[in-house]
């Protein structure tokens, strides 16, 4: 099986290269947006997680790109 999964040394990193980004489209929106969308995501993981085959990659995936966006709300959003 294959296992999915971020590090916080790599959320580190991430962050680390978004605080250095210059010119991201939208982070207003982005900051706007993403408490409402990780809450979506959040609603979506246990569901497609209890789905054969799906919920092997669905829910780590989720959880993913829920760091990933949790590092860019702490690298962007004041």
């Amino acid at each position: 099986m294959t296992q999915l999964s971020i590090t916080q040394a790599q959320i580190d990193s991430l962050t680390r290269a978004l605080k250095e980004q210059r010119g991201v489209a939208a982070p207003d929106e982005f900051c706007k947006d993403w408490d409402s969308a990780k809450a979506v995501l959040q609603a979506l993981q246990p569901i497609l997680s209890a789905v054969p085959t799906v919920g092997l990659f669905a829910g780590p995936a989720i959880a993913v790109v829920i760091a990933a966006g949790d590092a860019a709300k702490k690298a962007v959003c004041s």
